[in-house]
C-alpha cells in the first residue's frame, strides 16, 4: 500500500512540474532554458549557448508559442536571427531551437 501511495505522489509531482498549458510559457522563460545548452549544426562541432538577448514573441496560439531572438551569444561567437518555440501536443510540451529539439 505504501508503494502505491508513493507512486501516486511521485506521479502528481511529475505531472505538476511539466507545464501542459501554453499560457505557462513566456519567451523569456524559453530563452533561459536555452542558455547553457549545447547544440549541433549539421554535423559540425557542438556549440554552447551562453546568452539570449533581444527576445520577441512572434506568435501565440492555444498550443504553440513562437519566439525570436535578435542576438544569441555562443562559445563560438554571436549569432543573429534565432527562432525558438514550444508546442503542446496531447498534453506534452515539445521545445525547439532553430528546429532542433531541446
Amino acid at each position: 500500500m505504501k508503494k502505491i501511495l508513493l507512486l501516486i505522489i511521485l506521479l502528481i509531482i511529475v505531472v505538476g512540474c511539466s507545464p501542459t498549458s501554453i499560457e505557462q510559457y513566456t519567451c523569456e522563460k524559453l530563452a533561459k532554458d536555452i542558455e547553457g545548452r549545447e547544440f549541433y549544426w549539421f554535423g559540425a562541432l557542438p556549440y554552447q549557448v551562453k546568452k539570449v538577448t533581444e527576445i520577441k514573441e512572434i506568435s501565440r496560439t492555444s498550443t504553440k508559442l513562437e519566439c525570436f531572438a535578435d542576438r544569441v551569444i555562443t562559445d563560438l561567437g554571436d549569432d543573429s536571427g534565432v527562432k525558438f518555440s514550444v508546442e503542446i501536443i496531447d498534453g506534452d510540451s515539445f521545445k525547439y531551437y532553430q528546429g532542433q529539439p531541446f
